[in-house]
């Protein structure tokens, strides 16, 4: 173990070099400097940074989890159906964004509503990252790494006691990163980490096969087929399939609603985008990421059915069960990876956790810094003061964040599936909001104020209240044409009239020309997955 811990730390301090070096020379004093890189990032750091910014530890164990515990449905609903999502925003939002010149999404929203919009939006998604996404990335990446290290067992403490160790511990290295590098190191050492990501989570599922197959991958593979219930192949779910399984009408409901959100909206994600040093560069570099998804089902959902037929009939089995799956992941790395490799593995699901915790943290310290200190604390304040600002925050809201994480350990039905319920609360009318304003002129600002409180006092209503005796996918794609409904009623009931919209193009905003082609590739792409993974081919 200790030659696994030394692998682990050799290539985390490797990346941590890289990440230095890179971004040493970069101006961090100013607002851009610090939280858009200086609006300077390539194709390839944006696509590696927006791959590892979603892709944290609560995706691999919980896609791992979700297909253990039912199909693939999960794995290519958001691995490759998500592309979707990504191709939109290449070639619908991306262009409307960077026009304006904005550094944040609810800026977009304060430019083409109003500013109390702006504030009301910046609002919600720094609650739902302290609260949500940035904990369960620091529990999940726990979990995994006291299963590897034993990191309870070691220092003879409680599993709550380990979980909330490592959780610091995560938070401190992701600050000294965050704070002291802005989103310029983060950009370049999620790139390093996406190579380490790549060797090494790519890697499992071949070492899999080779112990499931006595040392021959076609024999693992064979015995794959043999020992796995097709129907467990299948990314089509039926209609009333209730979680983890995603049932297939929720595919055009809920869960596109999460694609465009999480990809065409969220702060943490498209950030990257808006640091671009062009149009054509956050196009190539959208769309590369959405090819890099392509491997996605095959590393992360693959490894859940691969831990399925190496430990069914087991006690390692039960241990997975009983945790919702939430386990499968770290049990399989454990059995199958070499000592020397694991280290290398560690090292790169450690990259994952700490892109998207850096990813969060310096998402909302943006949001926090230029959508409420800049605008209505001080107006006056320099950049060095606001970039001040944000480190103190980026201290405050991981301090809040280490603190809420461990407690995630109570709650039940799977972490996955906890964090998108959650995220139900304010994703469909950000979403509705966001498309309104690039669509509609005429819409006005009183009908964003409107439909976000309608959202989350109903879907608090229909999901804990009422309790509605069907799918949360089902659920939050009614709610988002039921928000979309309400913006336009509100919107043909008064109506704006004479709203002009301001461009302020910081950046070269030419397309790149080879981007529709790319996009109908990926979308071929996407067609094939659901036709391989159903009961024509594989779930036969």
């Amino acid at each position: 173990m200790l030659m696994v811990f030394g692998i682990f730390l050799i290539c985390t301090l490797a990346v941590a070099a890289v990440g230095y070096v890179k971004s040493k020379n970069g101006n961090k004093s100013t607002t851009d400097g610090y939280f858009l890189a200086g609006r300077g990032l390539s194709s390839i750091v944006i696509a590696t940074s927006m791959l590892l910014a979603c892709l944290s530890t609560e995706q691999i164990s919980g896609q791992a989890g979700i297909a253990f515990m039912s199909n693939m449905s999960g794995a290519v609903c958001w691995e490759v159906g998500c592309i979707i999502g990504i191709i939109a925003m290449a070639l619908f939002f991306a262009p409307r964004y960077l026009k304006r010149g904005v550094a944040t999404m609810p800026e977009f929203l304060g430019k083409s509503y109003d500013k109390q919009t702006q504030t009301l939006v910046s609002i919600l998604l720094m609650a739902s990252y302290v609260a949500t996404a940035i904990p369960t990335v620091l529990y999940s990446g726990a979990i995994v790494f006291n299963g590897i290290f034993d990191i309870s067992g070691l220092l003879n403490i409680s599993d709550f006691a380990a979980i909330a160790l490592i959780c610091a511990a995560i938070g401190i290295i992701g600050l000294i990163y965050t704070v002291f590098g802005g989103l310029r190191m983060v950009a370049f050492t999620d790139t390093a980490y996406g190579v380490l990501l790549l060797l090494g989570c790519v890697s499992v599922p071949f070492f899999a096969l080779y112990q499931l197959g006595d040392g021959s991958l076609g024999e693992g593979l064979g015995t794959l087929m043999a020992s796995v219930p097709h129907e467990k192949l299948s990314a089509i779910s039926s209609v009333d399939a209730s979680a983890p399984e995603f049932p297939w009408p929720t595919i055009l409901l809920g869960v596109a609603t999460m694609w465009f959100y999480y990809w065409c909206t969220s702060q943490m994600i498209i950030q990257k985008t808006f640091a671009a040093k062009s149009l054509k560069e956050a196009q190539k570099g959208i769309l590369t990421c959405a090819a890099f998804k392509l491997a996605g089902p095959l590393y992360l959902g693959g490894c859940g059915i691969l831990a399925y037929a190496l430990f069914v009939g087991t006690e390692t089995f039960d241990k997975i069960v009983s945790s919702n799956g939430d386990l499968a992941y770290t049990m399989l790395i454990q059995s199958v990876i070499p000592k020397p490799i694991l280290g290398f593995v560690c090292a790169a699901v450690f990259g994952a956790v700490l892109s998207s915790f850096n990813g969060a943290v310096n998402a909302t310290s943006t949001l926090f810094s230029l959508d409420v200190y800049k605008q209505y604390l001080k107006p006056e304040a320099t950049d060095q003061q606001v970039v001040r600002v944000g480190h103190i925050f980026g201290f405050v809201l991981a301090a809040v964040a280490v603190c809420i994480a461990p407690f995630i350990m109570f709650a039940s039905g799977g972490l996955y599936n906890l964090m998108l319920d959650l995220t139900g609360f304010i994703n469909a009318p950000i979403l509705a909001a966001v498309v309104f304003a690039m669509i509609f002129k005429k819409c006005p600002p009183i009908a964003v104020k409107a439909v976000i409180p309608f959202h989350v006092v109903m879907y608090a209503l229909l999901m804990y209240i009422v309790k509605v005796p069907i799918h949360s996918n089902y659920t939050i794609g009614i709610m988002f044409w039921i928000d979309v409904l309400v913006m336009f009623l509100i919107m043909k009931w008064k109506p704006r009239e004479n709203f002009q919209v301001e461009e302020d193009n910081v950046v070269d905003i030419t397309p790149w020309k080879h981007a529709k082609l790319m996009a109908f590739i990926l979308c071929c792409c996407v067609a094939a997955y659901y036709i391989v993974f159903s009961p024509l081919v594989l779930a036969k």
